[in-house]
């Protein structure tokens, strides 16, 4: 085992090894050998005498430490520290040389290159230098593609010293992406979490990043240079200087490349457009010429286009694309894009806007698409000849290809080439044409020359030479010819009319030409001038119909004036015929009308489909809107293509409309209130004859009486709204008789505004005629109305009320109505409220419609339903903010209406002074009735059904004490009815006393029940009172 002192030896012999081992490597450090040889050698025979000394000290048995060896350890200490630290500084001092050499190197390499390399022979040395200079792993040089997304392809890549296949690559989601669009950007360490959507920093396992824009004198990016290393970036600040000079380099580099890029693209530019001249003079059809165009613009270099594409001609006028040349395109394309119109499709679009419109892909505005397409992108390029658009040049891109302005502006200048040769072709095609014109023209054609000698005659001028008998040659006969001769020696252009073996011929003769001839132009013009005299007749004869019809009749031009009206027109627009021709259409028809009718007429004269009857509005001079139906057709006027259209006036017709549509609707609802008028009424009879009977049972003091007499006047108004609903439902009829309207509205409006902070103000003549109406039921419209009106002026008023006669006849109107000839009552209620919109004015008579919180709907639809039961009409007029005015026109009565009552009400029977028959099916109204007319004093007794109320009637006239009156239900299912029992009671007792009731208060029984044999009629629910009058009114006179 080791002691200490022999430890210590080891320790001291093992430093200075170490120390003679470091000098041995200072050798390659500072490049000195002798001096570092001597050092180690020493520091080494000093290790080996230590070494003899200690086995000496080994072999003795005793290993002694004294303070010489302590000295000689430190001594070892001290040289090994000292060649460490000699060390250290001369590593420290060669890097920096090192570094400075590879930077030397580097830019005198950059700044030779020129001499040597351009393009991207350039950029791959630069790279390498690059990668060499900054000692990392990766270095790139990248040109924006300019294509969307926006991506780089690079020019140069280095890995490693090692060249690599170029990439292109999308900025997003990259470091490079905030160099382009921000500027030099240094990311030491960390770049991997920084971008983790970055996939080339992840397989590259780059730690640090660098990069610089590359931009032009203008400051526009043009690509970018930039490092990628997988340790942290060390001297930054050093390497971004040593960085940008790179970059200046490569830059000016990629611009001197842009600017030969330039030039190679205006020298192919020249190339084509000589190319395309060229092509344009090959004897061959005009089609393959334009389809030689294409080959020309596949094969130019700087044109990164597929061999595929087209070119779409114009059709004169008619808005479409032909495609008159093509390559590449197989079907279904060919089919689908045969023709294209402006503004379809993106062709149809460039042609339209007269501008280059690109797609880098099949998206929404690709509008012809068809199955199977092939993912590609568009560019089209209008052919323009200044405003006109002569075509457009379609050539495909792959998808994704981005859009540059470089190859926009070469196919802007093959596309103004081909401009020319289009105009050339045509102009060459219309002078064929023209050239051929005389031979085939169909009409005589003859040149002749100042002296009047024909040069020439086209073979459709043989019958008119032979019928001057002369020849090409010959003079112009004076005497056959007449003003062509003339005409001739006026020398001026001119036209004239020769009549020519029986026809007329019409000859346009042109200025004499420098070479002194005259070309006439004939036409035979017999037929047009006997259509014309025809025309003229028929003309004549249309003015004498127009004039005469009682329908508007007007001719428009095509523009929109009125050529033409008759007077039935200006009667209808409420106007003269003066002040009518020469204006517009759209004086005479609001705005909303006015383009679908202009649309209408465009379509008809185009020949196109249009209605040929329809329905608008018209304006009146006074500016009253009518309905007014137009029949329309396509005619001819002074021989220009114009609209005649029949015009009638439709508004009696809607308001007849209007008001069967109402009918419709009051019959609905009529059809249900008559379905359930039965059952409710019954139940309603019994619920407010026992609440009439209580109350009158009660102390009126009573607190109960009080509310008694508040459900009898729930039941009261539960009774009314379903009498307003019968009041239109099916079959109701009136019970009709001569009545003095006058009294009936008095009294009506008077018992309305009771109790109102609103007041009438009558104006009804004495001589007024009266009318047949129920009176209850007139009395109720009245009083609807006149409510109606109060409700209008929350804040009271004057309600004006007026009546009148009004005597009509086959000429006469009435506003707002349409009534046929006879004797009226007319009778007007006018509030000065509010008014009544528009929308709501045409509905206010459908059942249920209420524009109040708290009205039913019924009050105008029952008005409406009595008004037409009894043969009347009612309209309405109202202006907001100004009020309403409702007119009823009732048909005036022959006969003679009775005198106004006079004195008090009805007296009911004294108590025990009859005995009544109750017949009920119902039990709760039977015993109602019964307890009723008990409480009153009468002696009752009561049947369920009509044949037990014949036997009960027939027993009591037998025994002596008849039945005084009989109060019968109308309907008993099952059994026999108030009428067959009424009539079997009369057979008995012709002097019989019956009453009918029923809540079918429409039923002919009830309307007119004295026709029936009843004496009276109580409508179900009827409260006590109802029933106590009718039966003292039965019985009056019987006792």
């Amino acid at each position: 085992m080791l002691t200490g002192p022999a430890f210590l030896f080891l320790l001291s012999i093992g430093l200075q090894l170490e120390a003679a081992l470091l000098a041995l490597r200072l050798i390659r450090i500072t490049g000195r050998k002798g001096a570092w040889i001597l050092i180690s050698l020493a520091m080494l025979m000093i290790a080996v005498r230590r070494t003899v000394t200690f086995a000496s000290m080994l072999s003795a048995g005793s290993v002694r430490f004294d303070s010489a060896e302590w000295i000689a350890v430190g001594v070892s200490v001290l040289m090994l520290a000292g060649v460490v630290r000699i060390g250290t500084y001369f590593k420290t001092v060669r890097s920096a040389e090192d570094v400075q050499a590879r930077t030397f190197r580097a830019l005198r390499a950059v700044a030779q290159e020129p001499a040597s390399q351009t393009g991207e022979a350039f950029f791959r040395s630069l790279v390498q230098h690059l990668t060499e200079t900054l000692g990392v792993d990766y270095a790139l040089v990248g040109r924006l593609t300019g294509k969307a997304p926006e991506s780089v392809r690079t020019l140069a890549v280095c890995c490693r010293g090692e060249a690599q296949d170029n990439v292109e690559y999308v900025l997003q989601g990259t470091p490079c992406e905030n160099v382009v669009r921000q500027d030099s950007c240094a990311y030491p360490d960390g770049v991997r979490r920084l971008f983790p959507s970055d996939r080339i920093l992840v397989d590259m396992m780059a730690e640090s990043y660098m990069g610089a824009p590359l931009r032009d004198p203008s400051g526009r990016v043009m690509g970018l240079m930039a490092v990628l290393d997988g340790k942290p970036l060390e001297n930054t600040d050093l390497a971004d200087s040593i960085f940008k000079l790179f970059a200046v380099r490569a830059a000016g580099e990629l611009e001197r490349m842009e600017a030969q890029e330039k030039i190679e693209r205006d020298y192919h530019a020249q190339r084509v457009v000589a190319a395309v001249l060229e092509a344009a003079q090959e004897v061959i059809p005009f089609e393959a010429r334009l389809g030689n165009v294409l080959d020309l613009v596949f094969s130019v270099p700087s044109l990164n286009v597929q061999r595929k594409g087209c070119i779409f001609l114009a059709e004169d006028g008619s808005g479409v694309l032909s495609m008159t040349a093509q390559r590449g395109l197989g079907e279904p394309l060919l089919s689908t894009c045969a023709r294209v119109p402006f503004g379809r499709c993106l062709c149809g679009k460039a042609a339209q806007e007269r501008r280059v419109v690109f797609a880098s892909m099949v998206n929404g505005a690709h509008e012809l698409t068809f199955d199977g397409m092939d993912p590609h992108g568009h560019i089209c390029v209008p052919i323009l000849s200044g405003d006109r658009v002569l075509g457009v040049l379609n050539l495909y891109v792959e998808e994704g290809h981005g859009r540059t302005a470089e190859e926009e502006a070469l196919l802007a200048t093959v596309a103004g080439t081909l401009a020319g040769v289009i105009e050339r072709q045509r102009a060459e095609e219309q002078v064929a044409v023209l050239a051929r014109f005389p031979d085939e023209n169909p009409n005589p054609v003859l040149r002749v020359s100042r002296e009047g000698v024909i040069l020439y005659a086209n073979p459709a001028s043989r019958h008119l030479l032979e019928a001057w008998r002369c020849r090409v040659g010959d003079r112009v006969p004076v005497d056959s010819t007449g003003g062509v001769t003339a005409a001739l020696a006026a020398g001026e252009r001119s036209e004239v009319e020769v009549p020519v073996g029986g026809r007329i011929v019409s000859f346009v003769l042109g200025p004499v030409m420098e070479a002194g001839y005259v070309n006439l132009y004939g036409r035979d013009v017999t037929e047009r001038r006997e259509a014309e005299a025809a025309l003229r007749e028929r003309e004549e004869n249309f003015r004498a119909l127009a004039e005469n019809a009682q329908d508007g009749i007007v001719i428009a031009t095509a523009d929109g004036r009125l050529a033409y009206a008759n007077g039935r027109l200006a009667e209808i627009m409420g106007g003269a015929v003066e002040e009518i021709v020469g204006r517009p259409i759209m004086d005479l028809v609001p705005p909303e009308d006015l383009a679908r009718i202009m649309s209408h007429m465009t379509d008809r004269l185009a020949g196109r489909s249009a209605p040929r009857q329809y329905e608008v509005a018209g304006v009146r001079k006074d500016g009253r809107r009518i309905p007014i139906e137009i029949t329309a057709s396509a005619t001819v006027w002074e021989g220009r293509p114009a609209s005649l259209a029949i015009i009638r006036d439709v508004s009696d017709r809607k308001r007849i409309e209007e008001e069967r549509l109402r009918a419709s609707k009051l019959e609905y609802v009529g059809v249900l209130a008559g379905g359930i008028a039965h059952d409710f009424n019954n139940l309603l009879t019994a619920i407010t004859g026992n609440v009439s009977l209580s109350r009158a049972m009660v102390e009126p003091e009573s607190e109960i009486h009080d509310q008694l007499e508040e459900a009898e006047k729930a039941c009261v108004r539960a009774r009314d709204l379903t009498h307003q609903l019968l009041t239109f439902s099916r079959g109701g009829a009136p019970v009709k008789k001569a009545a003095s309207i006058g009294d009936l509205v008095r009294e009506s409006v008077s018992f309305a505004l009771s109790g109102s902070g609103t007041r009438a103000d009558f104006d009804i003549p004495p001589d007024l005629w009266p009318a047949d109406v129920d009176e209850g039921q007139m009395s109720r419209v009245i009083q609807n109305l006149v409510l109606n009106a109060s409700q209008a002026m929350s804040g009271g008023g004057v309600i004006d009320v007026r009546c009148g006669n009004v005597r009509l006849d086959g000429e006469e109107r009435e506003p707002a109505v349409v009534l046929s000839p006879g004797k009226y009552v007319r009778i007007s209620v006018q509030d000065h409220g509010v008014g009544i919109t528009p929308a709501d004015l045409d509905r206010i008579f459908e059942p249920y419609f209420t524009t109040k919180r708290k009205g039913t709907g019924l009050g105008l639809a029952a008005t409406y339903s009595i008004i037409r039961n009894h043969g009347g009409k009612i309209a309405v007029e109202s202006t907001l903010g100004r009020g309403t005015t409702f007119r009823v026109y009732l048909p005036a009565s022959e006969g003679i209406a009775p005198p106004p009552k006079e004195g008090g009400g009805l007296r009911p029977a004294p108590a025990g002074s009859g005995r009544i028959l109750v017949v009920d099916d119902e039990d709760l109204i039977r015993n109602m009735a019964v307890r009723i007319l008990e409480h009153a004093g009468y002696a009752v007794s009561s049947a369920s059904e009509g044949a037990g109320a014949v036997e009960l009637y027939r027993s009591a006239r037998a025994s002596g004490r008849p039945f005084d009156l009989v109060i019968t239900d109308l309907t008993i299912p099952g059994g026999v009815g108030g009428r067959e029992a009424a009539r079997r009671l009369l057979e008995i007792d012709p002097a019989a006393r019956i009453i009918v009731s029923s809540g079918y208060s429409e039923d002919a029984a009830m309307a007119d029940f004295k026709a029936h044999g009843f004496r009276g009629v109580v409508v179900k629910p009827y409260k006590m009172d109802d029933l106590l009058a009718a039966v003292a009114e039965a019985l009056e006179g019987s006792a």
